[in-house]
């Protein structure tokens, strides 16, 4: 019988092998999210070149059991920063949010509502914050990992002048209020994302149909998402 942990793990990793079901194969899955983490940092690095990034990966990956299908996913967008970044921006840590208690556990007991990225509803109240607090020489932080469903309530949602989020593939709805999307984009917060669009059943997306998310066009892609959900 599998341990609760271990069975905990187990649904979470279906969960974000979920994210890329429509994609045949799980070889062409961490390939195209490599390509959409690479352009992502190329942008970054146009933007912030000089500047010294810690990037938010997948705190279950560190566990034993994890299996290694999840963590080779995860590796790929980490991969993906390293070739976009390439010497413009230095890579100074990879950090792991805390998790609620008892989400190791029951991971699947604290998600709310159907998502692309759980891990927005399992990290601890002011993880962000904290591993912002232990890189001070680190101004921007990319998150593979989706958006903390309660980021406005911690401490960085007001420093969008000093620090700067980046998100490879976040589900803009977790924050539930899209004004608060535009919020963060316009105080330089969020310094860009990158979504894949809408899709149509029964269709498919290349990662070169991914949008890159600025403080320039997020109304138009909330709109779109929007308009695509009703």
């Amino acid at each position: 019988m599998k341990s609760p942990r271990k069975a905990a793990l187990l649904c979470l990793a279906a969960a974000l092998l979920l994210a890329s079901c429509h994609r045949p194969a799980m070889r062409r899955a961490r390939r195209g999210r490599q390509e959409i983490a690479r352009r992502l940092a190329e942008y970054l690095a146009e933007r912030h070149p000089g500047s010294r990034a810690v990037v938010i990966s997948n705190p279950f990956t560190r566990l034993e059991n994890c299996p290694p299908e999840v963590k080779a996913f995860e590796e790929s967008g980490l991969d993906g920063l390293r070739r976009g970044f390439g010497d413009r921006i230095h890579i100074e840590a990879v950090d792991y949010p805390e998790l609620l208690p008892g989400a190791d556990r029951d991971p699947l007991h604290f998600v709310r509502r159907p998502t692309t990225t759980p891990l927005s509803y399992l990290v601890a109240t002011g993880a962000f914050t904290r591993i912002i607090r232990d890189h001070p020489g680190a101004a921007l932080f990319v998150s593979l990992i989706g958006i903390p469903a309660g980021l406005p309530e911690e401490d960085i949602w007001h420093r969008g002048r000093e620090i700067h989020l980046a998100f490879l593939l976040p589900d803009f709805d977790v924050l539930e209020e899209p004004g608060l999307v535009r919020e963060a984009f316009a105080s330089g917060l969020f310094a860009a994302a990158i979504v894949e669009p809408p899709r149509r059943p029964g269709t498919q997306h290349s990662s070169s149909a991914a949008v890159l998310v600025t403080a320039e066009n997020v109304d138009q892609v909330l709109s779109s998402q929007r308009s695509r959900s009703r």
